[in-house]
């Protein structure tokens, strides 16, 4: 007579960040998963149990069927518990010495393969278990059975199953400041549209430099951020100062200067495709000056050619080999151009600005006074000075 035994357990899942974006359920079955029935546990899988022998070694680490005293042909496990495509089932299994066992499994319709056969050939394996990897596309019921071409008085084993599938949930893609995020953007190219994660915080008090491989609409950016001012570099530089005029969108791979109305932490983009799997630099027509964006971090060049945006709006020279590491998706500005003693001749200025702007540049060895970019002294005020760009007090301010 059949016998049949009916086992619940916890559904574990785990996600893998796999080209697939698939999840993982895995358990390792035992003799004594079986012994007393029916369970019922709060988010299940429930297996069934059904063979022709019986149940053998309580303690043993694997399911057990089947003596040398008590005959045996099959046993089968079966679930409908777990949702969506299935991709793959690994199953460990083994047999009795001198024994070949065969190893089937089907998953709604479809007969998945191992090594490209409908069944793997189980041989006992006292020194190590042996994974059977079966591969397929189907959803429904899996189910897992190990046989003996007839009934024979010796033991089946099923050890660890692993079961790969994809329930259709969202898969979210995370890029982080601190690591190198080009393997994860080279892998996700080719998904379509994904939610991303960014690992990394943008703060209201300061224009934060910033680059992503996927566009981020103006919507987006108001659903996001709440709201942000948005600048990119325009590719013109005026009397030693870069342009960045205003903009209301992000391209995938662009660098841009954007400033919140309030802080966000790790901040999530939904339905995004990534699409650049190399950050941009965008520069003027001599070469000269850039604006160069990174999607992981970068050492920069201590010697004044790699300078980052930092506190306060200043452009600033990394202090040291052991502290020039910019984070990811984030964008630095290549100046090679020879600077004074009253710091960069680099700066921001929104295109849009009609009178007087003060910007922000490196703090040097700042001139009380008036000066021209040239270094010309032309007064205490800049009172009756004509259209230009000049130096008040080691801050660079223009007249438009």
């Amino acid at each position: 007579m059949q016998k049949q035994f009916l086992f619940v357990m916890l559904l574990a899942l785990f996600v893998n960040c796999m080209p697939m974006f698939s999840e993982e359920y895995s358990h390792n079955f035992r003799t004594k998963d079986f012994q007393q029935g029916m369970k019922t546990v709060d988010g299940v899988v429930e297996w069934t149990l059904d063979t022709d022998g019986p149940l053998a070694g309580i303690d043993d680490p694997k399911l057990h069927c089947g003596t040398t005293d008590k005959a045996i042909s099959y046993l089968t496990l079966s679930t409908s518990s777990i949702k969506g495509e299935i991709s793959s089932v690994s199953v460990v299994a083994d047999c009795a010495q001198r024994q070949t066992a065969t190893l089937e499994v089907k998953v709604g319709e479809k007969v998945f393969t191992y090594l490209d056969e409908p069944r793997g050939v189980v041989r006992a394996n006292d020194k190590a278990d042996t994974l059977f990897d079966f591969r397929g596309s189907s959803s429904g019921e899996i189910s897992i059975k190990l046989s003996y071409a007839k009934k024979t008085k010796n033991a089946l084993y099923i050890g660890k199953v692993v079961i790969t599938y994809n329930d259709g949930t969202e898969e979210v893609i995370r890029l982080d400041e601190a690591v190198d995020n080009s393997t994860a953007i080279t892998k996700a190219v080719s998904n379509g549209k994904q939610a991303v994660e960014l690992h990394r915080t943008l703060s209201p008090d300061y224009w934060n430099t910033f680059c992503v491989p996927f566009a981020i609409s103006a919507d987006a950016i108001n659903s996001t951020f709440g709201g942000a001012e948005i600048r990119e570099f325009s590719g013109r530089v005026e009397g030693g100062v870069m342009i960045f005029t205003k903009t209301d969108s992000i391209k995938a791979g662009t660098p841009y200067l954007v400033k919140l109305v309030t802080r966000v932490e790790n901040p999530k983009f939904v339905d995004v495709p990534i699409t650049e799997v190399q950050p941009s630099a965008v520069q003027d027509e001599t070469g000269l000056y850039a604006f160069v964006g990174i999607y992981s971090p970068y050492k920069l060049k201590t010697d004044g050619t790699e300078q980052f945006l930092g506190n306060g709006d200043y452009l600033k020279i990394p202090e040291s080999e052991e502290r020039a590491t910019m984070n990811g998706m984030r964008a630095y500005f290549r100046l090679l151009v020879k600077q004074d003693g009253s710091g960069a001749k680099i700066s921001i200025i929104d295109s849009t600005t009609t009178d007087i702007s003060q910007l922000a540049i490196s703090p040097g060895k700042t001139r009380k006074g008036v000066y021209t970019i040239n270094g010309q002294h032309v007064g205490q005020s800049l009172q009756g000075l004509p259209q230009g760009i000049y130096i008040v007090d080691g801050h660079k301010i223009a007249i438009k």
